[in-house]
């Protein structure tokens, strides 16, 4: 991308509202949160869930079809809901919306929208899957196009592009597992960013129940009404194989079900 484009792109982009005019179009990308107490009609539907600090959700714009060219990011921003940190993106029209930003990214560069064949794709543009160049990093992949960002999403994790076929791209997901995907799925190159988050320690027990997480207490410290495990005097092991509260194996039993045929996989 050329300087005279970008200069051309920052003076567009530049719109010059008001300062209570920009912060009401701000203000309708958050939306309130209630607490997720893991409760439904008084009864616990999630387990190991209650108190947290208040939250508010900032909508993001995941590789959806938003009609733009460019943008121009105006902010770096913590999110509470997520691990990556999040953008405050403004486009020539003056309108405003939130993306997840990758670890190389600046305020004030350009971010690249457009779904069209480009030659100067660089770190944080938003593409199709059938331009991206094989071995650099990419998150935000969708599951099938139009599905929006599936994989990749957290602080740090990318995917890598293997190789590309005649309708499907192979893509080595952060697990390891190499899956196929659909050339028109929409991907963005980069790092997610905030890549130290998996150092991040938490110290004491009160950092976990801001996070609205409650202690998860053993089977086998139960009584035996509470759990299958429960029950005995001073034993460290179940004794049986290793069950759910409501008696199912959780472990050696398949978590797939093989006659589900893949949407991104199968397609005519």
């Amino acid at each position: 991308m050329n300087f005279n484009k970008n200069k051309n792109i920052v003076k567009l982009s530049d719109v010059s509202f008001s300062k209570d005019y920009t912060d009401l179009i701000i203000k309708k990308l958050i939306l309130k949160k209630n607490k997720s107490l893991g409760r439904s009609y008084g009864s616990i539907v999630s387990w190991h869930k209650g108190g947290g600090v208040k939250r508010n959700y900032r909508t993001l714009f995941f590789n959806k079809n938003l009609n733009k060219d460019y943008g121009l990011l105006r902010n770096i921003e913590y999110d509470p809901n997520r691990s990556a940190s999040i953008g405050l993106v403004q486009f020539k029209d003056g309108s405003f919306s939130y993306m997840m930003v990758t670890s190389s990214v600046k305020v004030y560069d350009i971010i690249n929208f457009s779904q069209n064949y480009h030659f100067d794709w660089k770190m944080g543009d938003f593409l199709k899957l059938r331009y991206a160049p094989i071995g650099v990093p990419i998150y935000n992949i969708e599951k099938y196009p139009g599905s929006g960002a599936i994989y990749s999403r957290s602080a740090g994790t990318y995917s890598l592009l293997l190789t590309k076929e005649l309708k499907y791209g192979k893509i080595k997901l952060p697990s390891g597992e190499e899956r196929l995907f659909d050339l028109d799925c929409n991907v963005t190159l980069g790092i997610p960013s905030n890549i130290y988050n998996k150092f991040h320690k938490r110290y004491k027990a009160g950092t976990t129940r801001l996070l609205n997480r409650r202690p998860t207490v053993r089977g086998v410290a139960m009584n035996p009404i509470d759990h299958p495990h429960g029950g005995g005097a001073a034993k460290t092991t179940a004794g049986r194989p290793k069950v759910s509260p409501w008696g199912k194996l959780t472990r050696g039993v398949p978590t797939r079900k093989k006659n589900i045929k893949n949407k991104f996989i199968i397609k005519n």
